[in-house]
């Protein structure tokens, strides 16, 4: 009899131990969700701020586009003057535009590290989760779980030395390439918009205009 109530007792206590455990995931699982989508607003102005750039890049290349289209027809007309005159306003517009672009181009970086900061910050207020301002061993601790479960759910490796234990430093070393593998991604966008931007359309002289003035000036002649 006293060692069924024995079992008993063991059988309840781990009962117990788990529904805390499973309600101390839920709640730093909606912590973790809450911050998140905190964060969302954030997220979206970088998104807008890019899509910006991109969309001001395309216009900007139909315009000098169809510049470049009335200087081939006045120079087929043989209105040398007003080919001219049209260089010069597309070598004026040329300019503006490539201004522009690097006025966008330099403040996204400051948004991006505006973001990251606030996710860091946001982190870390996740991981305080008594609010006093010190994250100490046991809120560390139930940090490195969450983040270890987060990880292995995702199907990260962060056992990197293979000695059957997860640590703080593998934890930080695979945050750390994470957010690496993010500012290439964020550089690889922005060569793509870029690429995209129609402002290389074929100039009077045949030749792809960039971002950056030829020689020969905006019509695209040496």
């Amino acid at each position: 009899m006293r060692r069924i109530s024995l079992i008993l007792s063991n059988v309840i206590i781990c009962f117990f131990l788990c529904s805390i455990y499973k309600t101390y995931a839920q709640e730093e699982g909606s912590s973790d969700t809450q911050w998140k989508q905190g964060l969302q607003p954030d997220r979206q102005e970088v998104t807008d701020e890019r899509e910006e750039i991109k969309q001001n890049a395309q216009a900007a290349g139909t315009e000098e586009a169809g510049s470049r289209r009335q200087i081939r027809d006045a120079a087929e007309t043989g209105d040398m003057e007003k080919t001219a005159q049209i260089t010069e306003q597309l070598r004026s517009i040329h300019e503006e535009h490539i201004r522009k672009m690097q006025e966008d181009k330099e403040g996204l970086p400051v948004a991006l590290q505006e973001l990251k900061k606030d996710e860091k910050n946001a982190r870390l207020s996740s991981i305080d989760t008594n609010n006093d301002g010190v994250i100490d061993d046991q809120e560390k601790q139930r940090w490195i779980e969450l983040e270890r479960q987060r990880w292995l759910e995702r199907g990260g490796q962060l056992d990197a030395n293979k000695d059957g234990i997860i640590d703080q430093a593998e934890i930080e070393q695979a945050r750390h390439s994470h957010e690496r593998a993010e500012d290439i991604r964020d550089r690889q966008e922005d060569r793509s918009d870029l690429r995209e931007a129609p402002l290389g359309s074929p100039g009077v002289g045949g030749k792809a205009q960039g971002y950056k003035e030829t020689k020969g000036g905006a019509g695209g002649r040496k």
